[in-house]
């Protein structure tokens, strides 16, 4: 028998084909804001390592870990280029969801705003923290070369000081 345009169509979804096109494209907006929480919730957990990582001595680990923030940043980019424009894809597809999916994904599009806004925050700490550090460094590596320039100078003088006519000290 052929389906008729009031039957269910893949996807539970009864009525037009154009309207579960809609809700099908609704479903993988949702998916979207899922996948892309889970990613920032990845990288917030990363952030919390980094913190760490940016308090000690060692740069290795701290290099690894921001090669795997930039693979996250990567699939990150990747889901938002795939949701679009979302202010625009959230007034398409927040309307026309059941209201139980629109809260969860309002849920979860403040939960990710959050995220965003902790690992900016977070950021910004670590790069000041970096900052204070390099130019203790600095200042480190100057007073080295400083004390170094002044034992150079003070060795030039010594043999300078060995050859100083003596006679009258004898006396």
């Amino acid at each position: 028998m052929a389906e008729s345009a009031t039957q269910p169509r893949a996807g539970g979804h009864g009525g037009n084909g154009a309207a579960t096109e809609q809700a099908l494209s609704a479903d993988a907006f949702t998916k979207l804001l899922d996948d892309q929480l889970g990613l920032y919730e990845r990288l917030a957990r990363l952030v919390d390592k980094q913190r760490e990582l940016v308090a000690g001595e060692d740069p290795t680990p701290l290099l690894a870990l921001l090669a795997e923030r930039q693979q996250l940043t990567e699939r990150l980019s990747a889901v938002a280029e795939r949701i679009g424009p979302l202010p625009e894809r959230w007034e398409r597809f927040g309307a026309e969801l059941p209201p139980e999916r629109r809260s969860h994904c309002a849920k979860v599009l403040g939960r990710i705003q959050k995220h965003l806004r902790d690992i900016i925050a977070a950021d910004g700490r670590d790069v000041r923290r970096l900052e204070v550090r390099k130019k203790k460094v600095a200042r480190e590596l100057g007073g080295i070369s400083t004390h170094g320039a002044m034992l150079s100078a003070y060795g030039k003088r010594a043999p300078v000081a060995a050859n100083i006519d003596r006679t009258d000290e004898t006396r």
